[in-house]
């Protein structure tokens, strides 16, 4: 995604503002480069914290399959910016996935997307609105849970074959649903699906959420032009700029 001050057609219609650019074209790269910055900060968040706004700050709120909230900091900070003709008039700044890290910019681009993964060996996939009633809300906690009362469990096929389901062989209510009903449906009795697909929807939206801020970013955009000309002719008043 691409924030760029070539749009002169927009910017620089009016005749004041373009004889107060071609005065102090510096003043003016300047207040252009002001303006990204503070739409960088609102868009992508100041810094990488929890507290923080923009789409890192919802990542890092944005509660996750292992029941903790927020995303690591390894993931979220892929999301960056950097600037090509730092101060020229035509200054562009980009942002989004800037650098390629392997795993984490793949896992990325395919979580924006959402999609079916299928790694050709089967997962163990924890139920923490279950697993809470053990005492377990996170998927470290899951994992040793799962490795402790493995053999206290029962293995339990689904109808299609395809996921298969673990329940703790010494809970009457789960072994009652399972000889009333077979595989259980209820989320109240599943603690683990064992499956080699998992389909994960889609977590952002980079793109669509940028374009539904655009025209807000260009309207203060175009305010910071009007500032910037407001300067040069004070400026001007006062003769530190030549008329001339």
């Amino acid at each position: 995604m691409q924030l760029t001050a070539a749009m002169k057609d927009r910017f620089f219609q009016s005749d004041r503002v373009l004889y107060a650019f071609r005065k102090a074209p510096d003043i003016f790269a300047d207040a252009i480069d002001y303006w990204m910055n503070q739409e960088r900060n609102r868009f992508l968040g100041r810094k990488l914290r929890s507290s923080d706004k923009g789409i890192r700050g919802k990542l890092y709120h944005k509660e996750i399959g292992s029941g903790s909230m927020g995303w690591p900091k390894n993931y979220v900070s892929q999301f960056k910016s950097f600037k090509k003709n730092k101060g020229n008039i035509d200054l562009t700044m980009i942002m989004g996935l800037t650098q390629d890290d392997g795993r984490v910019t793949k896992a990325l681009e395919f979580m924006a997307e959402g999609g079916t993964n299928a790694p050709g060996k089967y997962m163990i996939v924890p139920n923490l609105s279950a697993l809470k009633y053990y005492g377990v809300y996170k998927q470290t906690q899951a994992e040793e849970f799962f490795k402790n009362k493995k053999s206290e469990m029962q293995f339990v096929p689904s109808k299609d074959n395809d996921n298969t389901f673990f329940m703790v062989s010494k809970n009457p209510a789960g072994e009652a649903y399972i000889k009333k009903y077979g595989a259980p449906q209820s989320a109240q009795h599943l603690l683990f699906t064992i499956t080699k697909r998992t389909r994960v929807h889609k977590q952002f939206n980079f793109m669509g959420t940028w374009n539904r801020n655009l025209p807000r970013v260009m309207s203060r955009g175009q305010k910071m032009m009007d500032r910037a000309t407001r300067k040069v002719e004070n400026l001007i008043k006062t003769g530190e700029i030549s008329v001339l």
